[in-house]
């Protein structure tokens, strides 16, 4: 797999890198050189479609690159179709790379896209979470 994949993918897609594990203090600047930025979750399994939150999901939201999710409910709370996020069908390739290509020709799309995530993230930090609990809470 490893090598024979990397050397593969590094012919027939030469500015696309596959990245090995990385330290999360190195997230910021990996986020950062990115054009874009992918969720891919499938619908196919239950719990990803429906619960699943990946905190990776609010990293990008803050990273100020623009962000291509699928369309499924346990993003559709945070992320907006063409206002914070391009959403594409889960477990579909082709739309998955329509919502790519569209992305990548439309400059100003993709730098309000990324703007507005980054602005709606500041209702989901940790701080907030923290805030929403005590209140339901009742402290």
């Amino acid at each position: 797999k490893g090598e024979f994949d990397q050397a593969l993918v590094a012919r027939a897609l030469p500015n696309v890198r596959r990245l090995d594990f990385r330290p999360h203090r190195k997230a910021v600047e990996y986020l950062s050189a990115a054009d874009l930025l992918v969720l891919p979750n499938t619908a196919l399994e239950k719990r990803s479609k429906n619960f699943t939150t990946p905190l990776k999901l609010f990293e990008y939201m803050a990273s100020g690159v623009p962000i291509i999710a699928t369309r499924i409910p346990s993003f559709t709370p945070y992320l907006k179709d063409g206002t914070t996020a391009l959403l594409c069908e889960p477990d579909d390739p082709g739309s998955l790379a329509e919502v790519v290509q569209k992305l990548l020709l439309d400059p100003e799309l993709s730098k309000g896209i990324a703007a507005n995530a980054k602005k709606e993230v500041t209702r989901y930090t940790w701080n907030r979470r923290a805030e929403t609990i005590l209140f339901f809470l009742g402290s």
